[in-house]
């Protein structure tokens, strides 16, 4: 029915509106287990979710039961709060809930203050596909929101939500603070063959703030590391005879790489086995420096190679 048409009930009022449906996850079961509580769950975790809606310029527009429908004249303010309500709701505290949410922005039927229509429903739909802490966007929403922020978007696939004719394309907010999304797939969504979610899998992830500030400061120690160990060379060169600088450059080579060994791609799975082919470079060159001493330290080397290879075939078995 097109606006301005007229039905039993009188004149129907439409817009076009971004919808946000959000509901917590196994509210029954916890009412059953422990009602007073998963009440008061409820309440606070309303709190979070008025408090968001309203700095994000929205309203709530329907809030029965577990569940809550709110609607934002800007797609990008949607998101935002989605976003911002996940990561309040993130707490370690058991008792408290955890919700789904589900954007879209479609045409709705305006009855008051409540919102009705497919676009609510497709909404709520999307909500029941995500995850636990999870955001599932429409292509709607995503086609306003993909360049315009800060965060990742995991294309799912396309699904058949319940009671509707047509397929749609289903996205998954990816930001700090949200479920994984290579840990998990909505379980009612149609996944293709190959999606961007395979080709992050093959990829190393993204560094975390804490990784940055390790690499700045392994790289500012490697730094004055660098800048002592070229001192030390002057000093040797001038009141050598003896040459030994090399010695001191090993031990600063061998300090530098140990601490570094576990912030690298192919080291982090087993840190303790890089380190000890690290141990087993410094063997062969003393033994370098030592010449000619017999080779021991093809010995280690040997080892270290064997140790290499039973681990690449227990990892294919």
């Amino acid at each position: 029915m097109e606006s301005g048409e007229i039905n039993m009930a009188g004149e129907l009022e439409r817009k076009l509106t971004t919808i946000l449906a959000a509901d917590a996850e196994n509210f029954s079961g916890r009412m059953g287990m422990d009602e007073v509580g998963t009440y008061g769950a409820l309440h606070q975790a309303r709190d979070v979710f008025a408090k968001f809606i309203t700095r994000h310029r929205g309203r709530i527009a329907n809030t029965a039961g577990d569940g809550l429908i709110a609607e934002f004249p800007s797609v990008i303010e949607a998101v935002n709060c989605a976003i911002e309500v996940q990561k309040e709701l993130k707490v370690d505290d058991p008792a408290a809930l955890r919700f789904r949410i589900g954007l879209h922005l479609g045409d709705v039927i305006v009855d008051g203050q409540d919102l009705l229509g497919e676009g609510v429903n497709l909404a709520a739909r999307l909500q029941s596909m995500a995850e636990p802490g999870g955001i599932l966007l429409s292509q709607q929403v995503y086609d306003q929101v993909r360049s315009k922020l800060r965060v990742g978007f995991e294309p799912l696939g396309t699904t058949r939500p319940k009671n509707m004719e047509d397929e749609v394309p289903v996205y998954r907010v990816s930001a700090p603070g949200l479920p994984d999304p290579l840990h998990s797939l909505a379980p009612q969504v149609k996944v293709p063959a190959r999606t961007l979610i395979e080709e992050r899998r093959a990829q190393p992830a993204p560094p975390s703030p804490a990784q940055d500030e390790a690499c700045d400061n392994l790289a500012s120690y490697a730094k004055k590391t660098g800048t002592g160990l070229a001192a030390i060379t002057v000093i040797d060169l001038i009141f050598g005879p003896n040459f030994f600088v090399h010695w001191v450059a090993l031990a600063a080579a061998m300090d530098v790489g140990w601490r570094a060994m576990p912030m690298l791609p192919r080291t982090k799975d087993d840190p303790k086995l890089w380190r000890g082919g690290l141990l087993v470079g410094a063997l062969v060159m003393i033994n370098l420096f030592t010449m000619p001493a017999p080779p021991w330290a093809l010995i280690p080397a040997a080892a270290f190679g064997v140790t290499l290879l039973w681990k690449k075939r227990r990892s294919k078995a």
